[in-house]
């Protein structure tokens, strides 16, 4: 089967993005370790956010408005912190 070039771009394009997110999303996620905030809250709004809605400002908003503190137990075992 012949592949058409735009076909071919559009792979290439597509793994080089991939690369990107895969880089950035473990920077975020060990900032969240670091911070103590990787909670299921903020991973599902994360993924929601930045993976599904594309409003990663929704998800910064969140984080520094403390939102993913309200309802959720830390992972870390310090929850009268929350």
């Amino acid at each position: 089967m012949k592949v058409p070039k735009y076909i071919k771009d559009a792979i290439v394009r597509n793994a080089k993005a991939n690369q990107i997110v895969n880089e950035t999303d473990q920077i975020i996620r060990e900032w969240f370790i670091k911070n103590k905030v990787n909670n299921d809250s903020v991973i599902d709004f994360y993924i929601d956010s930045c993976d599904t809605m594309n409003q990663p400002e929704d998800f910064i908003e969140f984080l520094e408005q403390g939102s993913y503190r309200k309802g959720n137990k830390s992972i870390y075992g310090e929850d009268e912190e929350f």
